[in-house]
């Protein structure tokens, strides 16, 4: 087939633009051109992909985006956020998204709910465009995404259009509205796609970080990790979605059953202070490399996190808040290789209880193996990468 030019929009945590670089990666190695759009601490791992990288945000608007993640776990607090860090910025979203499609072959790819200046660069320059769903409930929930887009949003999304010549939306407009066909980033069999949708979704499977690999667990985990028998990994994954309560109260049930946490966190404010009979570590951690070793993991439900779980045979107490997080964890607990619990039982003992049903129960730890088998010479990107390239009318 002839060369593509493909454009990937992505922001967010690492679990929401990770799955866009392996895209890219494969599309590269395919024979086509990629560039990626996406926040500036990605440029390195881009460029290692042979990407194109153009950065959307500065150091400041990055951490600014990263201090309002808490609004995501509230639905009135997402049309706030949509607002601040994507409807206000359409117009230099575009301008970025313009550079890059300077080939008349290119076709868009981006993730919902960011995805206003694509939808406005494939309007106005007549171009394929592709949507990625990250997770099951950001399919299953399309119609609040429509409401929340024709309703709350649209005077911002017309101010927008307005200053890049177009007319106004109205109720029903098809540019408000998906593609035929979109892209699931999980097996069908993790959640099948059983909802009544207008487009269609192809599940694709769990993505690998491949650069979840890259570099050394460091020594101080490893050691830790060496002498315990019995080593926990407590992680809230990339983003400030979660605060010090998750770690705190997951760190003091390790320390009620006399087990090894390993608190990861990305941000200082998660982990304010000293927790007995853990290691605390800010900053990246190779979990490709650490999963294998560890007996159970705590976490917050993000997609990242419970795929590379469930690849490594390992056990998962998800502790979700918002968004997409409980969804997830109800298929996870569907699948009996872990348990979930609300915030209003964020409490030391409860958690420490759920900890010993998990540890100690033969049921979940032969699903947990079987499924890692399942996952074994799984390859979600190379279908991904068809789906890409698949001829669309525009």
């Amino acid at each position: 087939m002839r060369p593509l030019n493909v454009v990937l929009f992505s922001v967010g945590s690492r679990g929401d633009v990770s799955p866009f670089i392996e895209i890219g990666r494969r599309l590269k190695a395919r024979g086509h051109e990629v560039h990626l759009i996406s926040h500036f601490g990605y440029e390195e791992i881009a460029k290692r992909a042979s990407l194109e990288f153009i950065p959307v945000d500065t150091p400041e608007e990055y951490r600014e985006f990263i201090a309002d993640q808490h609004l995501l776990n509230h639905p009135r607090g997402v049309s706030e956020f949509v607002r601040r860090h994507s409807l206000t910025k359409v117009v230099k979203h575009y301008e970025l998204i313009a550079q890059a499609c300077q080939s008349r072959n290119t076709v868009l790819v981006t993730r919902d709910l960011f995805d206003t200046a694509m939808r406005v660069a494939a309007e106005k320059s007549h171009l394929p465009l592709r949507w990625v769903f990250g997770f099951p409930s950001q399919a299953a929930t399309w119609n609040l995404r429509q409401q929340l887009f024709t309703d709350l949003l649209r005077p911002d999304i017309d101010r927008a259009r307005a200053a890049l010549g177009l007319k106004k939306v109205v109720q029903g407009d098809a540019r408000l509205e998906y593609p035929s066909g979109a892209i699931g980033l999980w097996p069908e069999w993790f959640a099948k796609v059983e909802f009544d949708l207008p487009f269609t979704v192809t599940p694709v499977g769990f993505f690998r970080d491949d650069d979840g690999n890259e570099g050394e667990i460091p020594e101080m985990i490893q050691n830790a990790v060496n002498k315990s028998a019995t080593p926990v990994l407590i992680t809230a994954g990339t983003g400030m979605y979660l605060d010090g309560e998750f770690y705190a109260a997951s760190a003091e049930a390790c320390r009620s059953l006399n087990v090894l946490g390993i608190l990861v966190a990305q941000h200082k404010e998660q982990l304010p202070g000293d927790y007995p009979g853990c290691v605390s570590w800010l900053g990246y951690v190779p979990f490709g490399k650490l999963m294998p070793q560890v007996k159970l993991v705590i976490h917050h439900g993000g997609m990242g996190t419970l795929g590379c779980a469930m690849a490594a045979g390992v056990p998962q107490l998800v502790l979700p808040k918002g968004a997409d997080r409980p969804d997830n964890a109800s298929h996870l607990k569907k699948l009996r290789i872990a348990e979930f619990l609300p915030p209003p039982k964020w409490q030391p003992a409860i958690i420490a209880d759920a900890m010993l049903r998990l540890l100690s129960s033969p049921e979940v730890g032969e699903n947990c193996r079987t499924l890692a088998g399942r996952l074994k010479n799984t390859d979600g990107a190379a279908t991904a990468c068809e789906l890409i390239e698949r001829p669309v009318q525009v």
